[in-house]
Parts: C-alpha cells; structure tokens; sequence
C-alpha cells in the first residue's frame, strides 16, 4: 500500500532558522584559535531567558573516544565557573566563547586526533541548560585533513524553507579549499565566485512552486556538491467546502480507486500531501483545499 504523510504548515512558517552553534573558523583544525557562538534561544532553549553568567562544560571527542558521549580532557567539573568557560553576552540570547588553540587548550596529546569538539551550556549554579532539541550533547566537526575539499551550509540551517514570493533568504556557505563556488535554483545559475572559501548571497524566492538551492565548489578536480536546501513558494489555496458526508480522514471513494482526504488544521497556512507518491517531497499538486471556515 502506499503510504502517506499530511505535513502541516503553521501561520509563522519559518524562512530561516539561525544555528544554535557557529564557529569562527568555519572549518577548524585542532592548533586553529576558534570563537563558538552559542544562541540561547535555540536548541532546547534552557538559558533562553537566563539573565545571569553562562558557561560552557566541554570536553572533546577523539579517536579513542567509543561514542559521542565518550568525552575526554574534559575542562573542569560541572559547576566549577572557570573564567576560561565563562561566555560573553552580546545581546538577544547571543554568546561568544574563545578556545585559544585547540590541543593545547584542552590538553589532547598528539597521540590523539581530535574529531569533535564536545558541549553543554549552563547557567551558573547548573541548574539550566542549553542543549539540542532533543536535549543532547552539542557537537562541532573539527576537520583533520586540510586536503579534503569539504563544504558547509552555514545558513539557513532548515533543510525545507516555505516562503513568500518576494522574500530575502540569506545563503552562506564555507568551504575548506579555495574553489570556484556557484549557487543554483533548479539548476538556474544564481552566482559564481572564483577563487574563494565563502559565499554570501542573499536569494530573492521567485514563482510558486518547489525551489532546489544546490550549492556546489570546484577546487581543481575536486568537486563537493553535498550542501543544498529546498524553498517552497505555494501556490495559492482553493477554498472549497468539503463534499457532502465526508468524514474525518481518508474516505474510500464510490469506485473504489481514489481516495478524500479530509483532515482538521485549524490556523494553518497550508497542509500538502506526501507519500510514497511524491518521493516523500512537498509538491504543490498535493497542496490540499482549505473549507470556507479555515478549519
């Protein structure tokens, strides 16, 4: 049977989605001197509305480590306020934490390759904490080999974007080797910089309709085109009561070989459609009717 999956979109649908934790480098090595920018207001968004000192509790993965939560030289225990882990607030949730040099920071010997860096944020006394979504470890890539090309998406974040027609999405992309970088919706060419490590492009949505960003660096015969996200501009809703006698959920039509769908989403924008049909993907010929009383 194929199945199917009703993907609600709220009144506020996001255009873009700041990341709870950025580096400066984007792409640091373990001898790099890096700043770590934490968004309180992301994530599981514990400090969110902390007013007093953060601090971040960190640790790093290596090749030793057995998992993601094997952390090792681990700096200090989890309520010791080190002056070394104390964030600097610049406003609105925003924090900054500089590690000067990795290893030595952390005291990894050379034995050891440094995969990750490890972090939880907290408040002073511990008793709030800025985690992921999932009230996880956070965790930043260190890169270990400066020959690899490797790319990366720094905004927006959301892999599916839904948008207004006419409206700016900030692109900003990093890549490891200096490469020529372009930028294309639905393979139309939007930008190319030659000769760069970043791109940033601010993108205007055009038509209605499924918009792929593919964000692609060519360093020589080295290709990376892995980083891309996906805007939606929807078309606009038909209304339309539903037919007569239909209920809640999917209705088995008179033939047999069609199926309505009737489904209750009060204060939605849009509800579309995905299946085993589409790829799983939004599509806005599966963009569903809304009844005449919005409900």
């Amino acid at each position: 049977m194929k199945k199917l999956i009703l993907l609600l979109l709220t009144l506020t649908a996001v255009a873009r989605i700041t990341a709870q934790v950025t580096c400066s480098p984007v792409f640091p090595s373990d001898a790099d001197n890096v700043t770590i920018t934490f968004n309180a207001n992301e994530g599981s968004r514990g400090l969110a509305t902390e007013t007093g000192d953060v601090y971040a509790h960190s640790g790093v993965i290596t090749d030793k480590s057995t998992r993601d939560s094997d952390w090792k030289y681990v700096k200090f225990g989890w309520t010791v306020n080190d002056p070394s882990m104390k964030l600097t607030a610049r406003g609105n949730g925003i924090y900054t934490l500089n590690i000067p040099n990795i290893r030595s920071f952390y005291g990894v010997p050379a034995t050891d390759k440094i995969l990750k860096l490890a972090l939880v944020f907290r408040n002073a006394n511990g008793t709030k904490e800025g985690k992921t979504v999932a009230g996880g470890d956070i965790f930043y890539d260190l890169v270990t080999d400066l020959t690899v090309l490797q790319s990366r998406l720094i905004s927006p974040t959301a892999p599916l974007i839904f948008a207004a027609a006419n409206q700016t999405i900030e692109v900003k992309a990093a890549v490891t080797l200096s490469s020529t970088l372009t930028l294309t919706d639905n393979g139309r060419l939007l930008t190319t910089v030659q000769n760069a490590k970043d791109l940033n492009y601010n993108l205007t949505t055009v038509t209605e309709g499924v918009h792929l960003i593919r964000f692609k660096a060519e360093s020589g015969a080295k290709v990376d085109t892995s980083q891309s996200f996906t805007y939606v501009v929807s078309p606009n809703i038909t209304t339309a009561n539903p037919p007569v006698g239909m209920s809640l959920g999917a209705n088995l039509n008179t033939k047999g070989d069609s199926l309505t769908l009737l489904f209750q989403a009060p204060n939605k924008q849009n509800v579309f459609v995905i299946g085993s049909f589409n790829d799983y993907k939004v599509d806005t010929a599966y963009l569903m009717r809304k009844s005449v009383d919005g409900k």
